[in-house]
């Protein structure tokens, strides 16, 4: 399916995908506290190919921690911090190839990358919803039948 087809609709963006999309592209820069838009540029470029088709689309954030997964938030934490020791330590010895995939793993998305990409939206006049669980965007895109879901894999 191509994303032509949905032209003349309206699509929710599951954001946070295309944020860890866009983040693995600059996992060093990111885990190492250096500066990059990158991962704005990535979402970005996907909103400009749905406005090129004719798509308007709906920003849609969330996934805000739950008290019932803080344990799998708790082992996901440490594994992003291992992950993120062992890249440094492939850094310093020059293997910057596997490094590289041990900063792909440590990448977090934060509060602060998403307000990039909500800035980003708004300077295009562009709907952000915020929804503080899955269960809200779900209930959202159940309430307006005609508006589809496009997540990274669904386009091509």
């Amino acid at each position: 399916m191509h994303v032509k087809e949905f032209a003349g609709r309206t699509a929710a963006v599951d954001v946070y995908c295309f944020l860890h999309k866009g983040a693995f592209g600059c996992a060093e820069l990111i885990a190492q506290g250096k500066p990059t838009d990158a991962y704005v540029k990535y979402v970005m470029k996907f909103v400009n190919l749905l406005l090129y088709h004719d798509i308007k689309p709906i920003m849609v954030f969330d996934g805000r921690n739950l008290p019932s997964k803080s344990e799998t938030e708790r082992k996901r934490r440490q594994n992003r911090r291992e992950n993120k020791e062992k890249a440094i330590l492939l850094l310093s010895e020059g293997r910057t190839g596997e490094a590289r995939e041990y900063f792909q793993r440590c990448v977090d998305i934060t509060p602060a990358m998403a307000r990039d990409v909500i800035q980003a939206c708004q300077q295009r006049n562009l709907t952000a919803s915020l929804h503080p669980t899955r269960l809200t965007r779900s209930l959202l895109i159940s309430a307006e039948p005609s508006l589809i879901l496009l997540l990274p894999k669904t386009v091509i």
